[in-house]
């Protein structure tokens, strides 16, 4: 089956988190384009503006299943222009609000590859990197979704131009820019009320003494399946060892030492001489498993046989 790579944009409504409009290219690996449409969600001007467009919810549920075709169509990878910070919101406020599932899709945030080549602005629009980038975008208006899209995938394929790279090798060497709608869901619960007291509920019913080990773990080890989440937690609670966030305030700090805000921390912790033990993810189980009894050991065990990686870090 041949790899497609869908590129889209969402149609925001003034004043509102709905979306009037979903835009989208669909391309080869060669940039060829297979396919390109708009659908829109409501009642439009003749100028088919997205900010014009009344949103009509019966429509969008009716759509709903041709978007779904499109975002998730197998061997596809889809790309965004900030979607960290905006399309994805509204697609996932959009479904909310008209009580549909959210799309469970993968989206490679184009802004956040063009910040990372090139160093500028970490929010830079649509219009200024199609300027800074010199691309001919020929009669594109902005702010129409089937047009954004297009010109997302245009200062794409010009990126991959100027780094002599193929599109597979521009994503390979900037992973880190994937972005899953449903881990971003649930971030958001994991912050909610309802979890956090789903979470003091549990210290109270395991915490009668004082904890006898803290745990810090990295942001990005954390489990964002909301139920693994408290699971996870319910089972540290159950052996005295509570959580925190901050790393220096830890006896044990989990983390695949990717060189992340909290890793370095971390290493900063080291120069300060703080005992502190770094286990990675797939160790998590001893503390989940031996009783509490024995953590002393293991954190003793743990600093006996350091890993090349905490060797080179303590230097």
């Amino acid at each position: 089956m041949q790899k497609k790579y869908l590129f889209f944009d969402i149609g925001l409504i003034p004043k509102t988190n709905l979306m009037g409009s979903f835009g989208y290219v669909i391309v080869d690996e060669k940039f060829n384009i297979l396919e390109k449409n708009q659908i829109n969600f409501g009642s439009i001007t003749p100028n088919d503006e997205p900010k014009k467009i009344n949103f009509e919810k019966s429509v969008f549920v009716k759509e709903y299943k041709n978007l779904y075709k499109v975002l998730c169509t197998p061997n596809q990878i889809n790309f965004v222009h900030g979607g960290n910070y905006s399309d994805l919101v509204y697609l996932i406020s959009t479904c909310k609000q008209c009580d549909v599932p959210i799309f469970p899709i993968k989206a490679y945030d184009t802004q956040k590859i063009y910040y990372k080549i090139y160093k500028d602005y970490f929010n830079q629009s649509l219009r200024k990197i199609i300027r800074k980038l010199g691309i001919q975008k020929g009669d594109l208006e902005y702010h129409v979704s089937i047009n954004d899209a297009e010109m997302t995938m245009l200062y794409i394929k010009k990126i991959c131009e100027d780094q002599n790279l193929t599109i597979d090798e521009l994503l390979a060497k900037h992973s880190d820019t994937l972005i899953n709608i449903i881990t971003k869901q649930n971030k958001k619960i994991l912050k909610s009320e309802e979890c956090q007291s789903k979470v003091l509920e549990l210290k109270a019913k395991y915490f009668q003494t004082m904890p006898k080990l803290t745990v810090c773990i990295e942001k990005n080890v954390v489990p964002y399946d909301v139920e693994a989440h408290l699971m996870l937690l319910e089972k540290l609670f159950q052996r005295g060892i509570d959580t925190t966030d901050v790393v220096w305030n830890a006896n044990i700090y989990v983390s695949n030492l990717k060189n992340t805000k909290q890793d370095k921390m971390f290493r900063e912790s080291l120069r300060q001489n703080k005992k502190i033990t770094h286990i990675y993810p797939q160790d998590l189980c001893f503390l989940i498993d031996e009783p509490v009894s024995k953590n002393a050991e293991l954190i003793s065990e743990l600093r006996r046989k350091k890993t090349k990686t905490m060797q080179n870090l303590e230097k």
